[in-house]
C-alpha cells in the first residue's frame, strides 16, 4: 500500500473508531495517529525511491552483462562465418584439384569428403550461434524497454508548457520524447546530479547542456564548454587543470585550467567517449575527489563544478569492449538523456526549417526570403544523417544561392540518400562504396546484407574480402587501422577486425609451402577465383609481402 492510501486508511479508521470510543467514555490519542498520517506518505515515498534506485542499479549492471555476452557471441559468430567461408573455398579448391589430378584421385576425394563434413559442422555451429545471438538481442531489447519505458502521454497543457520552456532555451520541438526528456531535465537541473547526454552528431546536445545550466542554481556562474577529443594528448592536463609558472618550457605564468574557470558553474565535456584511457583515469579522480593538481603544483586545488558530459558513442559497448571505464561511466550517468536523431522526429522539420531560414536570411541580408511548401515537403522526405546541423547548412546554402522571394526544392540542391532496399540488386555491379554502405547499415551481418542486396552470401563475402585486402595494403597490413577504415564507426571496428583477421590468415595459410611468390600468386588466383578482378592486385601484394618478409605483417594488431 502506498503512502497516500495508507494515510486515508488511517484517517478513515480513526474517524470510525472515535464515535464508538466516546460512547464508551474512552479517549483516543491524537498525536500518534496524527504523526502517522503525516509520516506515512513521506516514508512510503522514500521507500519507493530506495527500491527504484536499487532497481535502476540492478538494471544497469544487467544491461552491461548482456552486452558483454552479446559481444562475445557476436565475435564467435563472425569467426564461424569466416570459418564456413574458408571451408567453402577449400572445398572448391579440392574439387578443382580432383578434376586436374591424374593419379591421386582417391586421396583428393577423401580430403573433399572430410572438408564437406567440416563444412556441415561449421554451418550447424554458425546457425546455433546465430540463434543464441538473436535471443541475446531480444533480451537486451527487453531490458532497454524497461530502462526507457515511456511515461503516460503528456496532457495538452503540460505539453504546451514544456514546448514553450524548450523554446526559451533555444530548443525548437514538439516531439513528445524530447518534451519528456526536457521535463526530466527540469527536475534534475536544480540538484548536483551529473548528466550524460548521448546522441548522434548534430542532435543538439550542447543546447540541452546549456539548458541544464540555466535551470540550475549555478545559472549565475560560468558555463564552460570543451571538446575533450580536440585537446592534444600532451596538453590534456594543462588545458583541463592548468599549470604553474615554470612547470614546463613555455609556462611563463600561472594558468587556470578549464575546471577552475568553471568554478561554481558548469563544465560541459563534449565527446567524452573519445578520451584516452589515462585521461579517463584523471577525469575520474577529479569527479571522485573534487580536487586536482595543476601541472607542476605541489598542492591540490579544490573545485566545485557541475559536470555534464556528452558523446555520440555507445559507452556501454565501450565498457564491454574495454575502451571505456565502467567506474567513470557510472560517475557520469546521474541522468541520461538519449536524444533521438532528426529522422525519428521528422515532424520537427516543419518547426525548425522556417526558423533556420529566417536566421540565415537575417544574417545574409535577405530578410524577405521564405520557404516554399514544396521545399518543406522535400525537406521532410530526407533522412538527415547529419541531423539539425545538416538541415541548417542546407538551408543556409539555399538562402545564400537562391535568387527568388521563396526557396524552392531546386534551391535546396538535395542529394539522393536512398538506402538499398530488401531484394533489390544494386544498379552498379562494381559499386564497392554502395556495398560497403549496405554492410555498415546491417552491422556487417553477411546474411542480412545478402538478403538486402538480393545476392547470395558468398558474393557479399567476396566483395568484403576484396575491400579488406585493399584496406590491408593501404594500411601497411595494420589490421586494426584497416578495420576502422572499413567499419566507418568505432563501434563496428571490432567486428570488422575479426573478419579481416580470418580473411588475412586464411590467405597466408594458402601460400605456405610455395617455393616462389609467382607460384603462390598463381595458386591464389585459382583458389580465390570469385574475388572481383580489381582486387587481385591487392591480393598479390599481400602474398608477395608475406613470402618476401618471411612473416605476416598482420601481427600488428591488437590481441
Amino acid at each position: 500500500m502506498d503512502g497516500p492510501a495508507a494515510a486515508v486508511v488511517l484517517v478513515a479508521g480513526y474517524g470510525t473508531a472515535r464515535p464508538l470510543a466516546l460512547d464508551r467514555g474512552l479517549v483516543l490519542p491524537l498525536i500518534v495517529p496524527g504523526m502517522a498520517v503525516l509520516i506515512a506518505p513521506v516514508g512510503a515515498l522514500l521507500w519507493r525511491q530506495l527500491v527504484s534506485a536499487h532497481r535502476v542499479r540492478d538494471l544497469e549492471h544487467e544491461i552491461v552483462r548482456v552486452r558483454s555476452e552479446l559481444s562475445t557471441t557476436s565475435d564467435a559468430l563472425v569467426r564461424q562465418e569466416s570459418s564456413v567461408e574458408a571451408l567453402e573455398e577449400d572445398l572448391e579448391a579440392a574439387r578443382q584439384a580432383v578434376l586436374r589430378s591424374t593419379g591421386a584421385e582417391r586421396e583428393l576425394v577423401r580430403a573433399s569428403d572430410a572438408l564437406r563434413e567440416q563444412l556441415a559442422g561449421a554451418r550447424a555451429q554458425e546457425e546455433e550461434t546465430r540463434e543464441r545471438l538473436q535471443k541475446l538481442e531480444g533480451e537486451l531489447l527487453g531490458l532497454r524497454a524497461v530502462e526507457v519505458r515511456r511515461t503516460t502521454p503528456l496532457p495538452d497543457a503540460e505539453r504546451e508548457r514544456l514546448r514553450a520552456a524548450c523554446e526559451r532555451m533555444g530548443i525548437v520541438t514538439a516531439d513528445p520524447t524530447i518534451l519528456t526528456m526536457f521535463r526530466d531535465l527540469e527536475r534534475a537541473a536544480p540538484s548536483s546530479l551529473a548528466i550524460l547526454i548521448t546522441g548522434e552528431p548534430g542532435t543538439g546536445k550542447e543546447l540541452f547542456a546549456r539548458a541544464a545550466h540555466q535551470l540550475s542554481s549555478r545559472a549565475g556562474g560560468p558555463f564552460v564548454a570543451v571538446n575533450v577529443a580536440a585537446i592534444p594528448a600532451g596538453l590534456f592536463e594543462s588545458e583541463l587543470f592548468g599549470h604553474v609558472r615554470g612547470s614546463f618550457t613555455g609556462a611563463v605564468a600561472d594558468r587556470r585550467g578549464l575546471f577552475e574557470q568553471a568554478q561554481h558553474g558548469t563544465i560541459f565535456l563534449d565527446e567524452v567517449g573519445d578520451l584516452q584511457a589515462d585521461h579517463q583515469a584523471k577525469l575520474l579522480r577529479v569527479l571522485q575527489e573534487k580536487t586536482f593538481y595543476r601541472v607542476g603544483a605541489s598542492r591540490p586545488t579544490e573545485v566545485d563544478v557541475r559536470v555534464i558530459a556528452a558523446t555520440n558513442r555507445d559507452l556501454e559497448q565501450g565498457i564491454v569492449d574495454g575502451w571505456f571505464r565502467e567506474d567513470l561511466y557510472f560517475r557520469l550517468k546521474g541522468l541520461v538523456l538519449r536524444l533521438p536523431p532528426l529522422r525519428d522526429r521528422i515532424g520537427d522539420v516543419a518547426l525548425l526549417a522556417p526558423r533556420l531560414v529566417a536566421e540565415s536570411a537575417a544574417e545574409l541580408g535577405r530578410p524577405d526570403v521564405k520557404l516554399s511548401g514544396e521545399a518543406l515537403r522535400a525537406l521532410q522526405r530526407q533522412p538527415w544523417p547529419g541531423n539539425i546541423r545538416e538541415l541548417q547548412n542546407c538551408l543556409r546554402q539555399a538562402v545564400a544561392l537562391g535568387d527568388g522571394p521563396a526557396i524552392t526544392e531546386a534551391d535546396l540542391r538535395l542529394s539522393s540518400q536512398v538506402k538499398p532496399g530488401v531484394g533489390r540488386a544494386l544498379a552498379d555491379p562494381d559499386g564497392d562504396a554502395a556495398v560497403l554502405d549496405c554492410l555498415r547499415l546491417h552491422r556487417f551481418d553477411m546474411r542480412a546484407t545478402a538478403e538486402a542486396l538480393g545476392w547470395d552470401r558468398s558474393t557479399v563475402t567476396q566483395r568484403l574480402k576484396g575491400l579488406g585486402f585493399r584496406a590491408l595494403v593501404e594500411s601497411a597490413s595494420d589490421r586494426a587501422r584497416a578495420a576502422l577504415e572499413l567499419a566507418g564507426d568505432p563501434a563496428l571496428a571490432r567486428t570488422v577486425e575479426v573478419k579481416l583477421r580470418e580473411y588475412h590468415e586464411h590467405l597466408l595459410r594458402s601460400v605456405e609451402g610455395f617455393d616462389s611468390a609467382d607460384q603462390a600468386v598463381l595458386a591464389c588466383r585459382r583458389r580465390f577465383k570469385n574475388l572481383p578482378e580489381r582486387h587481385f592486385r591487392s591480393l598479390e601484394l599481400l602474398v608477395r609481402e608475406s613470402l618476401e618478409s618471411g612473416a605476416p605483417r598482420g601481427s600488428r594488431t591488437r590481441p
